[in-house]
């Protein structure tokens, strides 16, 4: 009961963080955390297939989990750590319980390098990989930190957060961190990533909202198709699904980490009209209903 207490403490300073703080560069990549928490899972644990719009990035702190792809198994001890780029299915178990911080990120390269470069590396690792000594260090004094707690906490758990992830990523994805050519400027954005761009920080601000294609479209004043065409040319899904994705994410993470606000609440604060509709979105994405996820937090 006291680890469950701790863990549900602890979330509920990362959320609070990360709301304030979520978006930021390294190096030419663009990032920002939707989701950031520590998960415990049971003995026996199992998630069937799935998928994430987000980039999804699970450091094992405690047991070990193992995770298998159409095309690679992979078996994560302490201080290992997975990475798996958006709508790759997957899914994992825990034969004896672990302890996993886990990230879900939405990525993007700002000097116009495709991310298929960080996919296809990521793959080559077999979706593992390599974690540089300092990264588990990180870890543990981020823990220290959301457990002490002063009014500074919030600053130095972001500057950490933002070491860790830079860390993993020129271990891993050192392409990414090339500098430009043409005196080290950026390269220049081409007309569609300018809107690509402009599209995912309009929906970023008003998600909550109840926002839909056509007012993306409207924003950047152009045809819903061409939207659906951008977004499917740099991250392989429709506008309506990402919105989607997003929407059900802000969902599980409030339903945990807000557990006061009644289930109603949640979803019409994250951009829900229809909450039966949002029962059975959320079911089929999570394979669990809402108030279970809710539950969750107590058992």
């Amino acid at each position: 009961m006291k680890e469950l207490l701790e863990n549900a403490f602890k979330n509920e300073r990362l959320f609070d963080i990360i709301q304030r703080d979520r978006t930021f560069s390294l190096g030419d990549i663009g990032v920002r955390i939707a989701v950031f928490h520590q998960v415990r899972m049971n003995p026996g644990a199992v998630n069937p297939v799935h998928t994430h719009a987000c980039h999804e990035l699970s450091f094992v702190r405690e047991g070990v989990i193992e995770y298998s792809t159409a095309r690679a198994q992979a078996q994560c001890g302490v201080n290992d750590c997975f990475f798996l780029t958006p709508f790759i299915k997957h899914n994992w178990r825990t034969p004896k319980g672990a302890v996993v911080d886990g990230f879900m990120l939405d990525l993007t390269m700002q000097t116009g390098q495709a991310l298929t470069d960080i996919a296809s590396q990521a793959a080559a690792r077999g979706h593992v990989l390599r974690v540089p000594v300092s990264v588990p260090k990180l870890f543990t004094a981020i823990d220290a930190e959301l457990k002490n707690g002063d009014v500074f906490m919030g600053e130095r758990v972001s500057i950490m957060i933002r070491d860790l992830l830079f860390l993993l990523f020129r271990a891993n994805f050192s392409d990414a961190f090339r500098t430009p050519a043409r005196s080290g400027l950026p390269a220049a954005k081409t007309r569609e990533e300018q809107l690509f761009s402009m599209a995912r920080t309009f929906i970023d601000d008003r998600r909550r909202e109840h926002i839909t294609l056509r007012d993306v479209a409207a924003h950047l004043n152009v045809t819903p198709r061409y939207v659906n065409r951008i977004f499917n040319k740099f991250i392989d899904v429709a506008c309506g699904r990402y919105i989607q994705e997003q929407k059900l994410w802000d969902a599980f993470t409030m339903l945990k980490m807000r557990p006061a606000m009644k289930i109603k609440e949640v979803a019409h604060a994250c951009g829900w009209r229809d909450y039966m509709y949002f029962t059975r979105a959320f079911t089929k994405k999570f394979l669990s209903t809402p108030k279970k996820v809710r539950a969750s937090v107590f058992n």
